[in-house]
């Protein structure tokens, strides 16, 4: 998309929410602020521990991939 495009659902989407704020009685704009808020704090939260686990798990398995590997032998009695 360029950036045109994204500045005009930028706008359309903030319509969107005036137009719901403007439907619901004053007292709660308020309250669904400070939960907007909070769902985007966790959202951010949810999104950091996601790369720190996918990256913790590409380091575990890089060092799995360079363990060197444990030769069998095998006993043979010559007699």
């Amino acid at each position: 998309m360029n950036k045109d495009m994204i500045n005009r659902l930028k706008t359309a989407a903030g319509y969107q929410k005036k137009a719901i704020m403007a439907l619901l009685p004053e007292s709660t704009a308020g309250h669904l602020e400070v939960i907007g808020k909070e769902m985007k704090q966790m959202f951010a939260e949810l999104m950091i521990k996601g790369v720190a686990d996918a990256a913790k798990q590409d380091k575990d398995n890089a060092v799995e991939d360079k363990a060197p590997q444990s030769k069998a032998v095998k006993k043979v009695d010559i007699g």
